[in-house]
């Protein structure tokens, strides 16, 4: 069972695909499709504002930012629990550690590691985490990154957001047939056919969208 949205924030567009897997379970995980081109804009942004000690750090973002196909394996995160292969970078003016790669029971802070594995296995996907000040808060990053597929808590909250977007729109599409329905009564009571017909047909647009 597959369904699609797209929408568009920051002149930008996400398309989110949820799809159904067995995972401790049967349980719904969703898996979200980041385009090139947006990870890109988002590097170029973030590269602009923020700096780091390492001049390491910000020449492998800059690789990333010049090779596609090592940048369509990229997943930015804002845990990287349980990944199997990660990289973690912080600015200045945070307390997290400046750089950390890590792959299986891999774990090194030296740059040119990263790059060499990224570079020679470039089908494989890498998991980043971000640091720097406003971070939680930014609607960039929030906007550029996934829930972490193998962090159970962080896989909980994206599904339990899809339940709840789920649920408001039956809510509010309810809400609208009620509507629509009271002023089809409203027609008949009063002897208005353009209404009648009008209401009855956009209720009938409605039903027929939920038969689908």
């Amino acid at each position: 069972m597959r369904f699609y949205h797209s929408y568009s924030d920051l002149n930008l567009k996400k398309q989110i695909y949820y799809g159904m897997i067995t995972r401790k379970g049967v349980v719904m995980e969703m898996v979200f499709k980041i385009s090139k081109r947006d990870k890109q804009d988002f590097l170029k942004w973030f590269l602009k504002n923020y700096s780091f000690n390492s001049r390491e750090n910000t020449w492998l973002l800059e690789m990333l930012l010049n090779q596609p196909e090592v940048l369509e394996q990229v997943n930015f995160v804002k845990s990287i629990n349980n990944c199997p292969r990660t990289i973690s970078m912080s600015t200045v003016n945070t307390n997290e550690p400046e750089f950390i790669f890590t792959k299986n029971n891999l774990i090194t802070i030296d740059q040119h590691k990263a790059y060499h594995d990224l570079r020679l296995n470039v089908n494989d996907p890498i998991y980043i985490k971000l640091n720097y000040p406003g971070q939680e808060k930014c609607h960039r990053y929030s906007f550029i990154s996934i829930d972490n597929p193998f962090d159970e808590n962080d896989f909980l909250v994206g599904q339990d957001r899809y339940i709840a977007n789920q649920n408001l729109n039956n809510i509010a599409q309810k809400k609208t047939i009620k509507l629509i329905k009271e002023k089809i009564n409203n027609a008949l009571d009063h002897n208005k056919k353009d209404e009648f017909y009008y209401f009855s047909n956009e209720l009938i647009k409605i039903e027929s969208e939920n038969l689908k």
